[in-house]
């Protein structure tokens, strides 16, 4: 395709055009929103929890899933959503960084029962509270029980558990660390993700670095083990890629198509651990997917036709099961830092 163009469906066909898709615009923080936490309703009249840090970065967290839909760093919109999201309380956000526990994927190997990627992006979770540190960041904290996730559901997941997500804005970054907790008598096992939508101007602009030398499942052509060998990945059809144990911070570096010259980069780094009863901790391998729908947006009822142009999934996870010992817990967690 041209420099710049983006995909369009007109009578069936995938076409390119290079009118201008929409530019990554500038939020501007109301003058009289004080630093802190907030709750607020938002789009269906779901509530949410708008952060504002002292930088005036802000965020927007719906209790729908956890879900951040919105992440507002130096001026600039961070996190891509779909203009066709549906805010009914029941379908999880198309867009955001949803969070997908305990497994990652359609539901399988006991957990079948589940919904696609868990039950944490659709559950009510509830809102612990918030608070500006002496760092400069806004905290908000939420909290997910077993109580709060359907009968039907949890009888696939029959454990006592519960999650604990926090998210941290300012400083020119957005920190999302989740938690599940074992308080039961027997281990679990568990998959957990971060399916993160990061905005970009437009894709023929975006470049992810970070990944060259890694091994991934290539789930689109159903191959596995295949080698890395792009110090830039670029995504020019649909990809959906699982890269294993991935050590490196994944950069997305991105043009703004009105200023070719001006360089954006989106930094994501992770971590995960685990915890046995006595408080012993271990690392934890994490992957990464990198993730873009591409022209078959149009099958999907919840993502604007031509919405692949504007986004990249870059999703930090733990994606092989893992065990949560009884007394013990998992914490996965992602800093996404914006320049």
């Amino acid at each position: 395709p041209p420099l710049g163009a983006h995909a369009k469906r007109e009578g069936g066909n995938l076409t390119w055009s290079t009118r201008r898709p929409p530019r990554m615009a500038a939020t501007a923080t109301p003058a009289a929103a004080a630093p802190g936490t907030s709750v607020v309703e938002a789009e269906g009249g779901l509530p949410a929890v708008r952060m504002v840090a002292p930088n005036a970065d802000t965020a927007l967290v719906y209790l729908h899933g956890a879900t951040v839909a919105s992440a507002v760093i130096g001026g600039i919109e961070r996190i891509f959503m779909s203009s066709s999201a549906v805010y009914n309380g029941a379908k999880a956000l198309r867009g955001g960084i949803p969070v997908c526990a305990p497994q990652f994927g359609k539901p399988a190997d006991g957990y079948e029962g589940m919904p696609q990627h868990g039950v944490c992006r659709i559950s009510p979770w509830t809102f612990g509270g918030g608070a500006v540190d002496d760092a400069g960041t806004v905290v908000a904290t939420f909290g997910l029980a077993a109580a709060d996730v359907p009968e039907a559901q949890r009888a696939s997941f029959p454990y006592a558990f519960g999650f604990t997500y926090v998210v941290r804005l300012g400083n020119g970054s957005i920190a999302c660390e989740l938690t599940v907790e074992n308080a039961g008598s027997e281990a679990f096992r568990f998959q957990c993700l971060l399916h993160t939508y990061l905005r970009v101007p437009h894709i023929s602009h975006a470049r992810v670095l970070g990944l060259k030398g890694s091994r991934f499942f290539d789930k689109v052509a159903n191959t596995a083990d295949n080698l890395e060998e792009r110090g830039a990945v670029t995504v020019t059809s649909e990809v959906d890629r699982v890269y294993s144990s991935v050590a490196n911070d994944v950069c997305v570096s991105v043009v703004d198509p009105a200023d070719p010259s001006a360089v954006r980069v989106m930094t994501v780094s992770k971590t995960a651990t685990s915890t046995d009863a006595e408080g012993t901790t271990s690392a934890l391998p994490v992957d990464v997917v990198v993730w873009n729908i591409w022209e078959r947006a149009v099958d999907m009822a919840d993502m604007q036709d031509d919405g692949f142009n504007f986004y990249v999934c870059v999703e930090p996870g733990v994606t092989s099961w893992t065990s949560v010992p009884a007394g013990g817990s998992v914490t996965l967690s992602q800093v996404i830092r914006a320049w």
